[in-house]
Order: C-alpha cells, then structure tokens, then sequence
C-alpha cells in the first residue's frame, strides 16, 4: 500500500520518525503580521469585548476567564477567555469539554460557536505570549503527562501557541489519547513548515470556519 508524503497530507506521518524541527527563520515576519493584524483590529476588538463581557455579566454572572497555559519553549502564561460554563463547575483534570456539556451557559454556547469566547486572546498576541497560528496552549498537567506519553510532543513548543492552527482546521476535537496523537502529527507539520504564507492561508480557512460555524464545540 503506497504511503503519501506528509506534504499531501498536510501531517507529520509518523511522529515516531519525525526527526528534530526545521524552524524557517520567517518568526520576525510572522511577528509583524500578528501585530498589525491586532493594532489594525483594535476598536472592533475593544468594543466586541466591552459588549460581549457585558452580556456574560447581565446572563450569567460571570466575567473574563482565564487559565495557566504552557507557551513557547514550555515557559508558562496567562491565558484570557470569556467563560463559558457556569462559575464553579470548571474542571481541571478535565482535558475536552462534551458536545452537550450542561456546564456550558446559553451565552456561552453562542460564544463557542462564533469563537467569540477566544477573542480576549488577541491581548495575549499583543503581549507576546500568543500567536494568531500556531498549536492550542495545553495546561501544564496535561503536557506533563503527554511528554511522557508522546514522542516529541514538546516539540510543539518549539513555536508559540496559537488563536487558530493547522491541527484545529484539519482534525476535530477529541477526548482519547488516539485523537491527541492524530492532532499532533498536524502540529508537527505546522512547527516543521510553518511560515508567513502558511499562516496567511491558516487565518483565511479559519475565517470561513467561523462564518460558517464549522467545527465550533
């Protein structure tokens, strides 16, 4: 049976033999394009905030959320996120949340859906922590456990975590060890590829995903 390469897949294959990254030297411009993404959006951010933080406030409660997540080189952050779920039900052994979860709000099912819930997280892009691609921030717990687990899992590490990225356009969320090893041959792919055109075409296909509501959870 013929194997595809990576590149018509669009994953690192096989993570046993990944091999060490081969990080493009393209960071600075990536760097820029987040920046003037962010500095160009900033009234329409501020104000999609203030309002959506409103409405959390009135419905449910509650306020901006945020998470200790683990950055480039495993250096830990502050993560921000609307909340979602009502106050006191969050779970931190937790690794997914259910599609039907009943901690979720009504507000923030809707949230979810439109990807409103991670826009506080452009002020993690501005701040450095962040980029607009690259692979989700995981909590330290869980990355502890996956390096253990998982052949060169920290090398996700290797680029910042990102508001969108590879691994989420092309594979669904999942609770099993299977679906984070499937997830992290299209992060390795990212890390071994990444560029300024890669990213661009990242963002573009993210855009339709939030217009259209696909892979919302």
């Amino acid at each position: 049976m013929a194997v595809k390469h990576p590149k018509a897949i669009g994953r690192v294959a096989n993570i046993e033999a990944s091999g060490s990254t081969n990080i493009f030297d393209e960071d600075n411009l990536i760097t820029l394009l987040n920046r003037l993404v962010v500095n160009e959006n900033t009234r329409i951010y501020c104000n999609a905030t203030v309002m959506t933080q409103a409405e959390i406030r009135l419905k449910d409660k509650s306020n901006v959320n945020w998470s200790t997540e683990q950055g480039l080189g495993g250096v830990p952050f502050e993560m921000l996120k609307f909340r979602t779920m009502r106050v006191g039900t969050d779970a931190p052994d937790r690794m997914v949340t259910d599609a039907n979860d009943d901690r979720i709000t009504p507000v923030g099912s809707f949230l979810r859906k439109s990807k409103i819930d991670e826009l506080p997280q452009l002020w993690n892009v501005l701040r450095g922590h962040m980029s607009l691609v690259g692979p989700r921030p995981e909590r330290p717990e869980f990355v502890a456990q996956f390096n253990d687990s998982l052949p060169y899992y920290a090398e996700r590490h290797y680029v910042k975590p990102g508001l969108t990225g590879w691994a989420q356009l092309c594979y669904p969320y999942g609770a099993t060890e299977r679906d984070t090893i499937e997830k992290l041959q299209f992060d390795l792919y990212y890390v071994k590829n990444h560029s300024i055109l890669f990213d661009l075409a990242i963002i573009l296909q993210t855009i339709e995903v939030v217009l259209w509501g696909k892979g919302a959870r």
